[in-house]
Order: C-alpha cells, then sequence, then structure tokens
C-alpha cells in the first residue's frame, strides 16, 4: 500500500511538472453570406436571434429594394422570394417557435403585418390597422407582438406616438406614456410570456427608457448618474427582469447601462483606448451576459459583458479563450444573444473587405 501511495505521489509531481495549457472551451464562428444582391451592392441588417439560437432575421438589399430575410444553418439566408420583388418587406423580431414578425410596406403604400413561418407561410394579423402603425417585436412565446402609431401624413415632430402591444384575444392594448410634454412612447422588447415590455419614451426629465408591466402599467427607470439626461432601450431579457442600452453619463453621452429592479441603472463602461463610448443591444434571457458595441483605440468593437468579467472584446474572448480562427475579420458589434447567452449574432467586417453579419455559438 505504501508502495503504491508512493508511486502515485510521484505520478502526481511528474504530471505537475509538465504544465498545461491555458484552458479553452469550443466554440464554432460563421459568416451568414455577402452574395446575395445579383444587381450588386450589398447592405444587410440583422435584427433579431430566436430564444434558441437557430434562427436570426433581418432585412438585406435585393436590387432597389428591401426585403426580409431569415437565416439558418442548414438553408442559410432565405429571402422572402414567394412575395413581390416590387414590395419591401422589413423584419424585426422572432420568435423562439420560429415564427418571424414581418411588416411589409409596398410601393402603392398600402401595408400589411404578417407573421412568417419557416415555411414562408404568412397569417396576416388583421387585428391591427397598419396605415398608421407600426409593429417591431415579438414576444418569445409568438402571442403577443409590439408596436407604435405613426401617420405618414404628419411630421414626424409633431405627431403623437403611442406604444402598444397586441394579441388575437385581445386585440390592442395601449401602454400609456411618462407625462413629458410630448406623447411619445416607442417600445422595442417584451418579455417571453409578453406580461413586459420595455421601451423609451419622454417624461419631464427628457427621453427615458420606460418598462410596462401587465399589473403595474409604465414607469421610467431614470439614466446614468452626471451628463444631460437622456436614456434609450435596446432589449429586455426573456424573463423580464432586465433592461439594456445606452444612456448619457458623466464619462460620455453613450454609455451601455444594465437595469434590473433590485439594482436600478447601472453603467457598464466601456473597452479600453480611445473616446469613451459604448452601447448595449442584447441581453441573454435572465439578464446575466450583455452584449453591443464599444470604442477601443481606432474602430467600434463587439463586447460581451457579464458582471464577473466585465466589459471585455467579443473578437478576442472567441480567439483566445475559445480558439476560433478569426483572420481577416473584424467583429464591429454585436447585435442580439440567445436565452441561453451561448449564441452571439453581429456584423463585421469579413476578409475580404464586404460587411458581412456572423453567428458565433459558444459550447
Amino acid at each position: 500500500m505504501k508502495t503504491v501511495k508512493y508511486l502515485t505521489a510521484l505520478f502526481l509531481i511528474f504530471v505537475s511538472c509538465l504544465g498545461f495549457p491555458k484552458q479553452s472551451y469550443a466554440a464554432s464562428f460563421r459568416g451568414l453570406g455577402d452574395d446575395f444582391n445579383p444587381c450588386g451592392g450589398q447592405y444587410i441588417e440583422p435584427w433579431s436571434i430566436s430564444g434558441n439560437g437557430s434562427t436570426v432575421v433581418g432585412q438585406v438589399s435585393y436590387c432597389n429594394n428591401f426585403t426580409a430575410f431569415v437565416w439558418n444553418r442548414k438553408n442559410g439566408i432565405q429571402r422572402t422570394s414567394k412575395f413581390n420583388d416590387n414590395e419591401k418587406f422589413l423584419t424585426r423580431g422572432i420568435a423562439t417557435y420560429k415564427k418571424a414578425l414581418i411588416a411589409v410596406i409596398s410601393k402603392t403604400d398600402n401595408k400589411e403585418i404578417f407573421l412568417l413561418d419557416s415555411k414562408n407561410n404568412k397569417q396576416i394579423l388583421n387585428g391591427i390597422n397598419s396605415q398608421e402603425k407600426l409593429v417591431n417585436n415579438i414576444s418569445g412565446n409568438g402571442k403577443y407582438i409590439s408596436g407604435y402609431t405613426l401617420d405618414y401624413s404628419v411630421k414626424y415632430k409633431d405627431q403623437d406616438i403611442k406604444a402598444f402591444i397586441w394579441n388575437e384575444k385581445n386585440g390592442i392594448k395601449w401602454l400609456g406614456n411618462l407625462g413629458g410634454e410630448r406623447i411619445y412612447t416607442i417600445p422595442i422588447g417584451l418579455s417571453k410570456n409578453g406580461s413586459k415590455v420595455a421601451g423609451t419614451g419622454y417624461s419631464k426629465n427628457g427621453r427615458e427608457v420606460f418598462i410596462w408591466d401587465e399589473n403595474k402599467g409604465m414607469k421610467g427607470i431614470g439614466d446614468l448618474p452626471g451628463g444631460k439626461f437622456d436614456s434609450l432601450a435596446r432589449d429586455i431579457s426573456a424573463d423580464g427582469s432586465t433592461i439594456v442600452g445606452k444612456s448619457a453619463s458623466g464619462n460620455s453621452f453613450n454609455e451601455a447601462f444594465i437595469w434590473d429592479e433590485e439594482e436600478g441603472t447601472r453603467g457598464i463602461g466601456d473597452l479600453p483606448g480611445g473616446h469613451f463610448e459604448s452601447y448595449a443591444y442584447g441581453v441573454s434571457g435572465d439578464g446575466s451576459i450583455v452584449v453591443g458595441k464599444s470604442s477601443d483605440d481606432i474602430f467600434l468593437e463587439a463586447f460581451i459583458w457579464d458582471k464577473k468579467n466585465g466589459m471585455r472584446n467579443l473578437q478576442s474572448v472567441l480567439t483566445e479563450e475559445y480558439g476560433v480562427d478569426l483572420t481577416g475579420w473584424r467583429l464591429f458589434v454585436a447585435r442580439d444573444i440567445s436565452d441561453d447567452g451561448k449564441t452571439i449574432m453581429g456584423l463585421g467586417t469579413n476578409p475580404d473587405g464586404k460587411t458581412e453579419a456572423w453567428v458565433a455559438k459558444l459550447d
């Protein structure tokens, strides 16, 4: 027995002397493509990723117009090609069960709002008079849609803009306002069950982020200390606990923030180097991980943030911690993140110097 223990101790000493490389994790990265416009000139704007990270929606250029797209790993970018190419399609939100929210604007200014499933079948949402309303997101369970009024016959600065949510059973429900001189509320996202909505409105203080609760109504969440009063919402977590966006602060007019009921609104800093500037765009389902963009020595770069590690350059995290080969790429913004925090999508410059959307999956 003593011999076994002695040999074991020698083995452990020998192994410890060998040393081990820094722990790395598995990950994958892919561009979504940059050859989708047969008329030349590429433009892509990815807006949302599904809660399970499998699907991305947004809009791409197509000849002299824009069209919505849906992307997944199996089929790549799929344009809404079954519809008239003379119409303009805008995609903003996607539910976890793979139904994308599409706002359609035709050249004749006739509008319709519909859901598009993964097979390009559309379901018209008849309960919304789309001539004076725009929709901009869908809850993760696919049952609630957010939007706001917009009258093209009146100058933007002169009209009241009112936020609403809609579902098939109850129709439109107006969310109220923050009591500023101008009636202005625009929602940007919903919790997965549709019970909470985040957005931006105007209070007596100025532009201010709001949270709306189906039981408590609407309230402003303030802004960061210092500087001019101003805050702008970008996303709300699936569980409804956390809002992210950007705010004026003592550091900059644009600092990424995170908000929850327990700790309130707080800045999350910026990347080292350059001037102070950061924007939060997406948050994981439980509010623990935030993604966005921030300035460094030269450019704006994609970032990832969590409470333990603070704000980090996402490209550096992918290459140094996960071993991803990003030779020739520059990731300049992370736009959204899946509920589990493991799939991130955004925009970057590819090795050919073209702007391309991308998806990174962390395992």
